[in-house]
């Protein structure tokens, strides 16, 4: 029982009513609650005046400028049929292309390396199969 009576006391001081205070603290005490609730309704019509002003002021722009050219290209409504003929008839034109290409970079003749396989006994090739563009004096490479 004296444990609750502490407790009474103790809301009771630290809510302005009773214990040795004066009169005058609990006056002040209220009269920073309105000051705190007043700022704080201040600061919330500012902000909701700010926004409301941002959207005003975009809302009385005129009409948007042109956006910046794009480096993506623009999509293409084609048909289906029409892009699978397309790029059947460009596949061999395409195909030549890149293995020429891998030919003039790479060594792609089939030279089998004796006694060694990998799994399921495919060969492993043998040798070098990248080709160095001219050597430069110096270069290792060109010995």
């Amino acid at each position: 029982m004296g444990e609750q009576r502490e407790r009474r006391r103790f809301f009771a001081r630290a809510n302005g009513r009773g214990g040795n205070r004066d009169k005058s603290e609990g006056k002040e005490r209220i009269e920073m609650r309105g000051t705190w609730k007043a700022a704080a309704a201040a600061a919330g019509l500012m902000i909701i005046g700010i926004a409301i002003g941002t959207v005003g002021a975009r809302a009385q722009t005129g009409p948007k400028p042109d956006p910046p050219p794009s480096s993506y290209l623009p999509v293409i409504e084609e048909d289906f049929g029409a892009v699978l003929t397309r790029m059947s008839g460009a596949k061999a034109a395409i195909m030549k292309r890149q293995m020429d290409l891998l030919g003039a970079r790479y060594d792609l003749s089939d030279r089998p390396a004796a006694g060694v396989a990998m799994s399921r006994g495919k060969p492993l090739q043998d040798g070098v199969r990248v080709k160095l563009r001219r050597a430069r004096p110096g270069m290792p490479w060109g010995k």
